[in-house]
């Protein structure tokens, strides 16, 4: 929702006093704010709009808008930007939480990585995808294993997708977009750093262009472009094993159809991984339309499934890790994406620039 697309409202007077100003610029009162606005610039700026959400959506938006002259505030409620696009660093891993990989799909994504400097920490991977169905792997992206799969698909896919949507029910259209999705997918590509460098980097080239960002805002008050995420969403609980082994495996992420395994996917972040691996990371994830409040509960549950996918796991664990993901899948029904990804929310931000120019 859009409260208003305009232009110099005043800003709340919480935000204000954390604002002073210097003989360059605005400076921040807090480590937080990220700003850097020269006054000249301010001056010829064409008009002032302000931004609720520094999720990719609203930092696209921002960067839009600041390109065509326009000073943008963005204002985040979290301590830090992103949304669901963030990553950490874990025993010498880079590990994402939200989106992990491009596709040639995501031609606007890939676009404005170029745009903001990004472009030569992305790199190429070789990967393998995988659906574990009846007891084995079926590395479904070769031909071979394709052809294996073709005569079970209608049998798995219906509810492979109603258990990654938490029990939503799936039309014939999302399972031949499916289907399309795994075949012409083509290339796939990752960023050095993970994928949290896409929204640093915007931030870094909002603030190029004399915008301004400012975090743990809750109230805003005045006119605002709305980019916060509106639900309803699935939720998500990840659970993180470092393995004292190198498992021998075909797949980099694999798809559990069967309700009899706890988890929706498996991923080994460890092969996206630019140069030579330090070992195996196992990621197990479900989705959820409201958490459970037993997270210890649910690790057992998934410990459970992963020792009858992969015998002694439990005693080759080095360390773990849990992450709740709140807002991390829309529900919201789309002809051209099943899962809709960090290309939806850079096409929405363009939208939104769109409607206001």
């Amino acid at each position: 929702m859009m409260h208003g697309m305009l232009i110099h409202p005043a800003i709340h007077s919480d935000l204000a006093s954390q604002i002073f100003m210097s003989g360059t610029g605005l400076l921040a009162g807090k480590k937080d704010f990220i700003l850097a606005v020269n006054p000249l610039q301010s001056i010829l700026m064409k008009k002032e709009y302000r931004i609720l959400g520094a999720g990719v959506k609203g930092l696209t938006a921002a960067f839009r808008l600041a390109q065509a002259g326009n000073r943008v505030i963005v204002l985040e409620k979290e301590s830090r930007v992103g949304g669901v696009c963030r990553s950490f660093l874990r025993k010498g891993q880079v590990l994402d939480l939200g989106p992990h990989l491009l596709w040639n799909q995501h031609k606007e994504t890939r676009k404005l990585i170029k745009e903001i400097g990004i472009g030569e920490m992305v790199y190429r991977k070789k990967i393998n995808h995988a659906l574990y169905y009846n007891g084995r792997f079926y590395v479904y992206n070769r031909i071979v294993e394709l052809l294996k799969l073709a005569p079970l698909s209608l049998k798995i896919l219906k509810p492979m997708l109603e258990k990654r949507f938490s029990g939503e029910k799936t039309s014939g259209l999302q399972i031949i977009t499916l289907i399309k999705a795994a075949l012409v997918r083509g290339h796939e590509y990752y960023l050095r750093g993970g994928m949290q460098t896409i929204p640093n980097a915007l931030v870094d080239r909002i603030k190029d262009l004399g915008g301004q960002i400012i975090t743990r805002t809750a109230d805003v008050t005045g006119d605002f472009i709305d980019c916060t995420p509106h639900g309803p969403f699935l939720h998500s609980l990840m659970f993180y094993f470092g393995l004292n082994k190198q498992l021998q495996k075909t797949w980099f992420e694999a798809i559990f159809p069967e309700e009899k395994y706890w988890f929706q996917r498996l991923s080994d972040p460890a092969e996206l991984a630019p140069e030579k691996k330090h070992g195996t990371v196992i990621v197990a994830d479900r989705y959820f339309k409201y958490l459970p409040s037993d997270i210890s509960g649910e690790k057992e549950k998934c410990l459970e499934s992963l020792n009858r996918v992969i015998p002694g796991f439990s005693k080759m664990i080095e360390w773990e890790e849990t992450r709740k993901v709140l807002n991390a899948f829309p529900l919201i029904r789309s002809k051209n994406f099943v899962f809709a990804g960090i290309e939806k929310a850079v096409l929405a931000a363009d939208q939104i620039v769109r409607e206001i120019s």
